[in-house]
């Protein structure tokens, strides 16, 4: 998974149905993606992306008008 998300991490555009996916093979609970939509629209996706980084030890490197530049490992 980190590989797909480091691909991820510098697009402008994040599937939902990736972090769907992650959540369900990290805690092993199967929520109903409609659930998990619900949930996950209302958290802070900046608070959500730096808890990611870190869990894949990554540096993310962010532009002035906030776009990923770069992601080193």
């Amino acid at each position: 998974m980190k590989d797909e998300y480091i691909k991820l991490r510098t697009q402008d555009d994040m599937p939902i149905s990736w972090f769907h996916r992650y959540f369900i093979e990290k805690t092993g609970r199967n929520i109903h993606f409609n659930h998990f939509h619900m949930f996950f629209m209302n958290g802070d996706i900046h608070e959500i992306m730096n808890y990611l980084d870190k869990q894949f030890d990554l540096t993310v490197v962010i532009s002035k008008n906030g776009n990923v530049i770069k992601v080193v490992q």
